[in-house]
């Protein structure tokens, strides 16, 4: 048995289509549940409104800047994942002192998202940059209405792909504060508490009582703002 074959076949395994939509699928309901994706498209919808505004040429163009953009997705998947078990094992590891407080930051966003550290990557920094060069092209070549379609879907991509590496990095993390609670004696990742609520609170899946009293007020305020729309009608 070849063992780096057999672990490539596994990482092929492990970060599939199929994982990549269900992180995306749950980045959509993660918007539409706090309200942020009231009046925009996903990439699906964005895509499919600008390809019907487009000729042969463009649209082939488009499917390019897609597909691209979907190979780039899935190295963000694996980059940001493996990134995520480096930093719960690290943690735990790790004296408190060595302990960075926003771990996603340090080694998700100044690694992939900065330059020039970006152009370590080299897979992921060509495919960007690829697809940079394409949407300036289509940009060049559009009207006003098909122009304004396409910012649209480079939103709705962008987003996409925010969504993509903070799920996979808490993915990661938590698989590995997995096998700590598995492997080592029995209570060990309750040592880990506060640096994991740290970590989830840097990625936004968790927040402090301020931070909730305050999201249910601008929810409060909303509804009051929606009801008195209703009103006037």
């Amino acid at each position: 048995m070849n063992i780096k074959s057999e672990l490539e076949a596994m990482s092929k395994r492990m970060f599939a289509d199929e994982l990549l939509n269900k992180i995306l699928a749950a980045h959509k309901k993660e918007l539409a549940d706090t309200g942020f994706e009231a009046g925009e498209q996903s990439c699906a919808e964005a895509g499919q409104a600008l390809a019907a505004m487009l000729n042969e040429g463009q649209r082939k163009s488009l499917a390019e800047v897609e597909a691209t953009h979907w190979d780039s997705l899935k190295y963000a998947l694996k980059f940001s994942f493996t990134r995520g078990v480096y930093v719960g094992f690290h943690q735990y590891f790790a004296d408190d002192a060595d302990a960075d407080e926003r771990p996603f930051e340090q080694f998700v966003g100044e690694a992939i998202l900065r330059a020039p550290e970006t152009q370590r990557h080299s897979a992921y920094y060509e495919k960007r940059k690829h697809v940079n060069e394409l949407l300036v092209d289509l940009h060049g070549q559009l009207g006003e209405t098909a122009d304004e379609q396409l910012t649209s879907a480079e939103i709705a991509w962008g987003e996409g792909a925010c969504g993509t590496l903070r799920y996979a990095f808490y993915m990661g993390y938590r698989y590995a504060l997995s096998i700590i609670e598995e492997v080592a004696p029995l209570g060990s990742t309750l040592e880990l508490i506060g640096k994991t609520l740290m970590t989830e609170h840097e990625l936004g899946f968790t927040q402090t009582r301020l931070e909730q009293e305050r999201q249910e007020q601008n929810e409060m305020a909303r509804r009051r703002q929606a009801g008195t729309f209703l009103l006037s009608l």
